[in-house]
């Protein structure tokens, strides 16, 4: 399920990508719907990092040896 999601994510990110760089073609780079798409694009590439991160833990013994080094 998780990599639907995952694929779900990048296809809409690909959308928004397409959609903000024809938007800011035609109406400029600071036009409220390229700045709303920006905005959009940044929730959905945050999300997109989050499931990354969840994918992606360190062994506790490791990250506690990297806690407590000095």
């Amino acid at each position: 399920m998780r990599m639907l999601n995952k694929y779900i994510l990048l296809v809409k990110i690909y959308l928004y990508k397409r959609d903000m760089y024809n938007n800011a073609k035609r109406f400029g780079f600071v036009d409220p719907r390229v700045v709303a798409c920006s905005q959009r694009l940044d929730e959905l590439l945050n999300t997109y990092q989050q499931l990354n991160d969840a994918n992606f833990q360190m062994p506790t013994q490791r990250a506690t040896q990297f806690m407590n080094y000095r």
